[in-house]
């Protein structure tokens, strides 16, 4: 939908401006950045067929409406959904491997995680690892995702694809990591792309 496009390109506007084809890193989280799949552990946890409603979802495929589906399917959860985000983050354990790649990509422009999923668990798991998370761009890693308040973004295989291009047309260099189909249109218009192999 073009609407949801435009709040996209908004974001990533706000980008710092870029000399000389600067890098940009960006990551999808579940099963990139770890072996985890959020949405997964939480809805198996909450229980009453939560996981089995989101299964069901995609079943349809990975559409626009599927991802509202299953931001809906989170947000019933309620306050049980956040004491689950809470534990889940702070138990993720990154590799040491992982959290050097993105301590040096930090040193060297923008780094961006794009997911289809939970973006809490992830900020709460990279503070957990010393890693500096927040909003700012220029100093920061900035977590993008569905399940986010008011401030979710639908980061299907076209959402983060949208946030690729918006980046690459600042004038950065985008190097992109993901593992899956929702990751390819990011990986596509990417001038480095790494496929994580699970």
């Amino acid at each position: 939908p073009m609407y949801h496009q435009r709040k996209i390109i908004e974001r990533a506007e706000g980008l710092p401006t870029t000399k000389n084809n600067q890098p940009i890193f960006l990551f999808d989280a579940d099963n990139t950045l770890g072996p985890y799949d959020a949405s997964q552990i939480i809805l198996k946890f909450l229980g009453n067929g939560t996981y089995e409603r989101m299964k069901k979802n995609f079943k349809r495929g990975y559409s626009h409406y599927s991802f509202l589906m299953h931001h809906h399917i989170h947000m019933k959860a309620g306050s049980r959904f956040d004491e689950c985000v809470q534990g889940l983050g702070s138990g993720i354990k990154l590799s040491d491997e992982v959290v050097g790649c993105l301590r040096e990509a930090q040193s060297k422009g923008p780094v961006v995680i794009l997911t289809a999923g939970i973006p809490e668990v992830w900020r709460i798991a990279l503070r957990a690892h010393g890693l500096a998370v927040g909003a700012d761009y220029s100093k920061e890693i900035v977590v993008h995702g569905l399940v986010d308040g008011d401030d979710g973004l639908v980061m299907d295989e076209q959402g983060k694809e949208t946030f690729a291009r918006a980046a690459k047309e600042k004038g950065y260099y985008v190097v992109a990591a993901g593992d899956s189909q929702i990751d390819t249109g990011m990986l596509r218009v990417a001038d480095a792309a790494f496929v994580i192999a699970r």
